[in-house]
């Protein structure tokens, strides 16, 4: 879970002409809604590792755009699967709303922006850094050819020898139905992994 930063949040608004909606108008977004019954999506790797907080958030997601109906809603590529849910939930309602993907955020050292990061001790720090250099990797030994399998592998092992406590998933998927890649797809490198109280998530293009 995030830590609570509301009062924080809207500082930053009116300098850039934004403003926040009621918060019956802003709710939680996310991957269940890639459950489709006619068996044309999967749920993603996050869908099973976040028990209890996926049931609700298409319908959040829905009521939030249908409310604003802006001309173009703007989400965060760190969360990718969020990302492509909302892309694909828009597509089936026909919601007149253009959704961009906004280029993750990174501080000098790699790690992806998040409020989550304030949970990080200095040590942890230097652990959660790595996240992204192990992904690098793993995307370097699957373009080298290596089996996605073998090298999913090779990078879980690597996350728990760097000091990572858990790993909720690490996957290669293919970027627009987050289903097992096939070689040759587009693909995207999927991860989440927790160190302390802070579970962190990351992504990168393969």
């Amino acid at each position: 879970r995030p830590p609570r930063v509301r009062r924080e949040d809207p500082r930053p608004c009116p300098l850039r002409r934004v403003d926040l909606g009621p918060p019956e108008a802003r709710g939680r977004l996310g991957a269940r809604l890639l459950h489709r019954r006619d068996g044309g999506w999967n749920p993603p790797p996050d869908a099973t590792s976040r028990a209890g907080q996926g049931a609700d958030r298409g319908p959040a997601g829905r009521r939030l755009l249908l409310q604003c109906l802006p001309d173009i809603a703007l989400f965060g590529e760190k969360d990718w699967q969020q990302l492509q849910v909302i892309k694909q939930m828009v597509r089936d309602l026909d919601i007149p709303v253009e959704i961009v993907g906004v280029p993750t955020v990174r501080d000098e050292n790699g790690l992806a922006l998040s409020s989550r990061n304030a949970y990080l001790s200095g040590a942890e720090y230097k652990v959660a850094i790595l996240l992204n250099k192990i992904l690098a990797a793993l995307a370097a030994d699957v373009k080298a050819g290596a089996p996605i399998a073998d090298a999913e592998e090779k990078a879980r092992a690597a996350l728990l020898n760097a000091g990572f406590e858990g790993i909720d998933y690490v996957s290669v998927c293919d970027a627009q139905t987050l289903t097992p890649a096939q070689k040759g797809a587009n693909m995207r490198i999927l991860a989440a992994v927790r160190l302390g109280k802070a579970r962190l998530i990351d992504n990168i293009p393969l």
